[in-house]
C-alpha cells in the first residue's frame, strides 16, 4: 500500500502546489467504514484551484489495491448545475451525464478526450470519475466505492476510483502508467470542472419541463438521467 501512495503522491505533486497531512479527519468522515486495511489522506490545494481540496483513501486485499480520490469545493458560490460520469467500459472510456448538452460538451473537449489514452493502457487500472453536486449526482457510484453523501461537506465535488494489482507494482513500466492514469484523472476532474461551471453561467431558461419516470423529480427536458434519483429516462 506504501508503494501505491508513492505514486499517487507523486502524479499529485506534479500538478498540484499542496499542503498534505496524513491525519485529515474528514477523509474520515466522507468514506464509509470497511472491514480492510486503509490509509486516509487528507490533501488542501492551492487557493486558486477548483477544485481545493483532495480526501484519499487508499484500501487493499490479497491482489488489489482501491484508490478512491474525493475532491471538493470549498466555495459556496460554485454549484454546478449537471453532472458527468466517466467509465471504463469495453475497453474505451465512456461518458455519460443527466444532460445531452453536458454528454456532448465533455464528449467533445479536446483536453478531456485527450487523457483517454492513458486511462486505458492498463485494462481495469482506472474504474470511473464522477464530477457533479448535491444538487445532481449518480447514487450508484456512492454506493460502489462507499462514499457516504449526507456527510460530504460541500456543495459541488468529484469521485475517482483507480485499482493497481499487487504483483505489478514492482514493475517500472507499470508504474508509469499508473502515474500518468492518475494525473489524467486529476486532468479530467480538473477540466470538467471548468467546462461545468462555464456551462452554468452561460445556460438558458429551458422552457419545457418533464418529469422523471421513476420518482416524477421535475427535470429537464434535455436530461438523459434524472439529477435526483439517477434513473434514465
Amino acid at each position: 500500500m506504501e508503494s501505491a501512495a508513492k505514486l499517487l503522491f507523486q502524479s499529485i505533486s506534479s500538478i498540484y502546489d499542496s499542503t498534505i497531512s496524513s491525519s485529515a479527519l474528514q477523509s474520515q468522515i466522507c468514506f464509509k467504514s470497511l472491514n480492510k486495511p486503509t490509509y486516509y489522506y487528507g490533501i488542501r490545494l492551492n487557493d486558486s484551484i477548483i477544485p481545493d481540496r483532495l480526501i484519499i483513501r487508499i484500501t487493499e486485499n490479497k491482489k488489489d489495491i482501491f484508490i478512491d480520490l474525493l475532491w471538493l469545493v470549498n466555495s459556496h458560490d460554485f454549484i454546478i448545475k449537471n453532472c458527468a460520469l466517466f467509465s471504463y467500459q469495453k475497453k474505451k472510456i465512456t461518458c455519460s451525464s443527466n444532460s445531452k448538452e453536458v454528454k456532448i460538451l465533455l464528449e467533445q473537449d479536446p483536453s478531456i478526450s485527450a487523457c483517454y489514452d492513458d486511462l486505458i493502457k492498463v485494462e481495469g487500472l482506472f474504474q470511473k470519475i464522477l464530477v457533479g453536486s448535491k444538487y445532481c449526482y449518480f447514487q450508484k457510484v456512492f454506493d460502489e466505492i462507499g462514499v457516504d453523501f449526507d456527510k460530504i461537506p460541500t456543495q459541488s465535488f468529484a469521485i475517482s476510483r483507480s485499482v493497481l494489482k499487487q504483483k505489478e507494482l514492482s514493475n517500472l513500466q507499470y508504474q508509469d502508467f499508473a502515474i500518468n492514469s492518475f494525473i489524467a484523472i486529476i486532468d479530467i476532474v480538473q477540466r470538467s470542472f471548468e467546462l461545468l461551471d462555464l456551462q452554468r453561467k452561460g445556460e438558458k431558461n429551458i422552457s419545457k419541463v418533464y418529469y422523471c419516470v421513476r420518482c416524477g423529480y421535475k427535470i429537464p427536458s434535455s436530461s438523459y438521467f434524472c439529477p435526483f434519483c439517477g434513473a434514465k429516462q
